[in-house]
């Protein structure tokens, strides 16, 4: 489990970041330390790491704290509660590839309309995202299964399989420039004389047809 902690006062970790003189490099302007936080109103005690990023200039937005000192630069600050036995550089490396369920996020939303409010009808906008999720994972099934292309595993933890974004399979498969023929009174599609788009159907075919 991993999740972003408030900086609420009442956790105290304002204060704890103030009084804090020493701090362990995660990576080149990333330095981190961890702590052990009593949170009064669950009665239990968390495992806290703080991380502060080193940022260029100070932003008008979105800075958490008033800290600044000019030997030092400025920087942003984050809290992390994970019940995870990693290390603090492990623990920002995960951190970090979790940008990946924002990317299907993004993809869900762009590629497949699911932001989208179709109709006034509860049911009928229910069914729409089920669908939306159906096609999404119908979509990464076919990849996995007929050109999925595996990731050197990493501490960041992200998928196991390279996937290409829909909109990128829409222009490859679908929306291509083609003219409908009558070959010997057959209708033919034609795609014109492209080697790579032939290899790249070919492939796709001679997958699929393997899988199944």
């Amino acid at each position: 489990m991993l999740c972003k902690a408030p900086m609420h006062d009442w956790l105290g970790l304002k204060q704890r970041i103030l009084n804090r003189r020493w701090w362990t490099v995660a990576e080149p302007g990333v330095d981190f330390f961890t702590t052990k936080v009593r949170i009064k109103p669950w009665k239990r005690t968390e495992k806290i790491t703080v991380y502060r990023r080193l940022v260029n200039h100070k932003r008008s937005r979105h800075f958490q704290l008033d800290l600044f000192d000019p030997d030092d630069g400025h920087y942003e600050y984050s809290a992390v509660a994970s019940n995870k036995s990693l290390s603090g550089k492990a623990l920002w490396k995960f951190m970090s590839g979790r940008g990946t369920h924002e990317k299907v996020y993004g993809e869900l939303k762009s590629g497949f309309a699911f932001a989208a409010v179709p109709t006034q009808n509860y049911h009928a906008n229910s069914a729409w995202q089920l669908l939306n999720l159906m096609a999404f994972n119908i979509n990464r099934s076919m990849q996995a299964t007929a050109n999925g292309v595996k990731i050197a595993r990493t501490q960041k933890r992200r998928t196991l399989l390279r996937y290409e974004h829909i909109n990128t399979l829409r222009q490859r498969l679908i929306h291509r420039a083609e003219l409908l023929l009558n070959v010997s009174d057959k209708a033919v599609l034609d795609l014109g004389a492209n080697d790579s788009v032939l290899k790249n159907f070919i492939r796709w075919q001679s997958n699929l047809q393997r899988a199944a």
